[in-house]
């Protein structure tokens, strides 16, 4: 019960370190680095409990798949700690397809966690099937009209999406194990 607790404040401090990276940029302003360490250093620390939990044999479900969630989930937070780390450090402002796109992939780690908590495949079924529009269709156009320091931000924000298809895969087996 303690991995289930710890696991969605790992989801919980995910989507708020979105939400900085999406205000900020909104704002152009980049005050809060410290917070994003921190969250990001939170999230590594819930991460290894949890893997000792799974190593104890405490971890209900199949271990090879929450091992992998775990390793979803640090790898999006040490993301967007280096777009933002990247942001800050090179004052890079955000036009607003950008910034729009930002805000859709807020929505779509927004939806991988609701499915994680509620454990509903139709809505890991949202996710995948947003695979075509968001990888091939609108990160690709973003970056194909971005610029400069742009571009990498937009190379940043495609891997997102993209770590988010990646961690839809062991969030559909463990919903499905669990039934």
């Amino acid at each position: 019960q303690k991995y289930e607790i710890i696991f969605k404040r790992m989801l919980f401090n995910l989507n708020e370190m979105l939400s900085v990276l999406c205000e900020d940029a909104a704002k152009k302003q980049f005050h809060n680095e410290a917070d994003i360490k921190g969250l990001r250093n939170q999230i590594d620390r819930f991460a290894l409990f949890c893997r000792r939990s799974i190593s104890k044999g405490k971890y209900e479900g199949d271990a090879v798949i929450g091992w992998e969630l775990l390793t979803f989930i640090t790898h999006t937070a040490h993301l967007i700690d280096y777009v933002y780390t990247y942001m800050t450090k090179n004052k890079v402002p955000l036009k607003s397809r950008a910034l729009e796109t930002l805000g859709e992939l807020k929505g779509h780690i927004a939806l991988f966690t609701e499915a994680s908590q509620r454990k509903d495949i139709a809505l890991v079924q949202k996710i995948l099937e947003k695979r075509e529009e968001f990888l091939f269709n609108k990160t690709i156009s973003l970056l194909e009209h971005s610029e400069g320091k742009e571009a990498v931000v937009s190379s940043y924000v495609r891997e997102l999406f993209r770590q988010v298809q990646i961690g839809a895969s062991p969030l559909l087996s463990e919903i499905l194990e669990a039934q």
